[in-house]
């Protein structure tokens, strides 16, 4: 299904990115592309251009007295065009994301010590799949745990909704195809491993699983 004018994600925006995560994928075939984890504050008074699917659960996580933490949505965006800035100010990207899939979205509650019935703060949390490319493993390396804003582009997108909206499980793993990853973000270390000494440099280090 095509995306319409309603449909759009976050459009003219610039959005304030967190980059969590990045790994490499490879499958069997030898084909490779980039996984990168995202967060993305919603309680930044950029609202404009919200998509009617993430409205819903944007309300029901704000609410405390609700009692729901997180919201997922089996709702994929292929096709998109990313341009990623330093700055909401900026006027030349750093870096260009054509034709990138993004999906798994979480819509989570942030605690705040808000006490029960107020309005508590909201992240949207997804992940991007993009070509292999050295530029984009360079950009997470030197992005990662820090910010960046980007402008989504849904001209060449196509939308598909995989299940309704549900109640998000903490507990469920990603399935996935990829027979082989180099990653470096969330996971266990060894006190001793290159790993966790890169970690302790405040660097990550691409790791083998």
């Amino acid at each position: 299904m095509a995306l319409n004018k309603n449909d759009s994600f976050f459009p003219r925006t610039r959005k304030e990115l967190f980059l969590t995560s990045i790994t490499a994928l490879a499958n069997s075939a030898g084909e490779k592309r980039l996984k990168l984890g995202i967060t993305m504050p919603m309680m930044d008074g950029k609202l404009v251009g919200m998509p009617e699917w993430l409205s819903e659960p944007f309300i029901r996580v704000q609410k405390s007295d609700l009692g729901v933490e997180s919201v997922k949505s089996i709702v994929e965006l292929d096709g998109m065009t990313l341009r990623m800035f330093s700055t909401d100010q900026s006027e030349e990207p750093i870096l260009e994301l054509p034709g990138a899939l993004l999906k798994s979205f979480i819509v989570r509650r942030v605690s705040n010590g808000n006490s029960s019935g107020e309005v508590s703060d909201a992240e949207l949390a997804f992940q991007i799949y993009t070509t292999w490319n050295r530029k984009v493993w360079n950009f997470g390396w030197t992005h990662f745990h820090s910010t960046c804003f980007c402008n989504f582009i849904s001209t060449q997108a196509s939308l598909s909704f995989g299940a309704p909206v549900k109640e998000a499980d903490d507990n469920e793993e990603e399935s996935d195809d990829e027979a082989a990853s180099l990653q470096f973000g969330d996971g266990e270390d060894n006190e001793d491993s290159p790993a966790a000494q890169a970690k302790r440099r405040g660097r990550p280090r691409k790791s083998v699983h």
